[in-house]
């Protein structure tokens, strides 16, 4: 990733959202603008359910066609516009993650369905985003914005004596993704391509084993290893 600002307070670590549910595309610059050709059909899109999950930023977004179809979202984050990962196939049932709107921020959602050859879009649902813990430190952008990558991610594990909260940040220094437990995270990292995130809790000087957790964006946790001893890292090893 190409940055050209600094994030207080935070570490370099880069990511890219991609996925299925995830940022991919980015359609416009500002707006929640349809593409062009589509049909506003409020009836074809049945039992939409947009909620939030653990994570308080990121939606968990499920509804069902009229008829099968290819589905996707389009969702305001911030100042952009953004795809989720269009269905493989035509479905009956559809579901999508979005993650990328920052804390106090109002998040536009759009359903898209291509029905063969036409393209069907619902009415602009619309949902907010809470502040971020106050235990978060505000977080200033030193250098031109306009410059910096918009589309660009950092990871901050910001620690308060016996706890951290691992978060992400876009490169306005807004906080878009925290996860909260009893844990100290030493170490933060994606997997999965970016679906998911690996959390080393430590126990540093404590007679206790450490935990390596993997954390899906909605905050559930997919996995969980322990760590014996006080292990501050890890080290990726290649699979054959």
């Amino acid at each position: 990733m190409r940055r050209s600002s600094a994030l207080a307070a935070s570490s370099a670590l880069a990511m890219g959202m991609v996925g299925s549910g995830c940022p991919g595309d980015r359609t416009a610059e500002t707006g929640l603008i349809p593409d062009q050709g589509c049909v506003v059909d409020p009836g074809h899109f049945v039992d939409v359910s947009i909620e939030p999950t653990l994570v308080p930023t990121v939606f968990d977004v499920a509804w069902t066609t009229a008829e099968p179809a290819v589905g996707h979202v389009l969702f305001t984050a911030g100042d952009a516009l953004w795809n989720t990962t269009p269905d493989a196939q035509a479905e009956l049932q559809h579901q999508a993650l979005l993650v990328g709107s920052p804390a106090l921020a109002t998040v536009q959602v759009r359903l898209i369905s291509q029905v063969d050859e036409e393209l069907v879009c619902s009415d602009t649902f619309t949902r907010s985003t809470p502040a971020p813990p106050p235990e978060l430190p505000v977080l200033t952008v030193n250098g031109d914005y306009a410059m910096s990558e918009p589309d660009g991610w950092a990871l901050a594990p910001v620690g308060f004596d016996k706890v951290s909260i691992p978060a992400l940040v876009d490169s306005q220094g807004r906080y878009c993704w925290w996860w909260q437990d009893e844990g100290y995270y030493f170490y933060a990292d994606l997997a999965r391509g970016g679906r998911s995130m690996l959390l080393l809790d430590s126990r540093y000087g404590l007679e206790v084993s450490g935990r390596l957790l993997e954390v899906g964006l909605d905050g559930t946790i997919l996995d969980e290893r322990e760590v014996p001893g006080p292990t501050t890292t890890w080290s990726r090893i290649p699979t054959v």
